[in-house]
């Protein structure tokens, strides 16, 4: 009974993230300041926030197409520039696989650009046994936070 009871204690301590918020900010103040979706070779600046986030390109998708059953998921790399105001650009990398923060074996899914973190939401569309997506289909979601002065 004692370790139900410890086992039911750690799930409801550990519970989940609030939306928008990873392990990594969990004790800083963040907010989200816009979410965004792009297709390669777009751009968008973030109104009040003089933030642009372009995406660049998609390379190494290798993610499980919806019409086959994988052992793993797999990955896609989104790799993205972001720059604010006259400040030098900032390449990043984002992973479909990735969770907030990454770790030793994973990806991130989201990078940190001065007082930003951008984490990538949600890639489409999604691949097919036997098809190539083009760059030009592609799109990608992103949720861009700041840290809370």
């Amino acid at each position: 009974m004692k370790v139900l009871f410890l086992l039911f204690s750690l799930v409801l301590v550990g519970g989940q993230e609030p939306y928008g918020v990873s392990n990594a900010s969990a004790n800083l103040s963040t907010v989200v300041v816009g979410e965004v979706s792009l297709k390669p070779g777009q751009r968008t600046t973030l109104r009040g926030e003089a933030l642009t986030i372009e995406l660049i390109s998609v390379s190494n998708d290798s993610r499980c197409p919806i019409d086959a059953t994988c052992i793993r998921q797999g990955n896609a790399e989104v790799n993205v520039k972001v720059t604010q105001g006259g400040r030098p650009p900032s390449s990043l990398r984002l992973n479909t696989s990735g969770v907030p923060g990454g770790g030793k074996m994973e990806h991130s899914n989201e990078a940190s650009y001065l007082n930003y973190t951008i984490r990538l939401t949600e890639l489409q569309p999604a691949p097919k046994v036997g098809a190539t997506i083009p760059q030009k289909a592609y799109v990608a979601k992103f949720i861009v936070l700041k840290e809370a002065p």
